[in-house]
């Protein structure tokens, strides 16, 4: 299964996922689970966000150190 068909059969699994709970817990436990769905995703997509930023840091800084290298590396010394 490729990344696109998990995140595709996404809601379906937590639709199935909400149906288990009520069948076994009831109506109020999947209140509370209906709930906190939302404020999941959200939570989801603010760690994304800070893994995305910190993964452009680390990259820029190692761009910038090799960039700097191979200046360093490619000007021959004056004579």
């Amino acid at each position: 299964m490729s990344f696109a068909e998990a995140i595709w059969r996404g809601p379906s699994i937590a639709l199935a996922a909400l149906g288990l709970a009520y069948a076994k817990h009831g109506g109020d436990y999947v209140a509370i689970e209906d709930r906190s769905m939302p404020l999941a995703a959200v939570a989801l997509a603010a760690y994304g966000f800070v893994v995305c930023q910190s993964l452009k840091v680390q990259i820029a800084q190692r761009s910038g150190r090799r960039l700097l290298l191979w200046q360093c590396g490619s000007r021959s010394p004056s004579a």
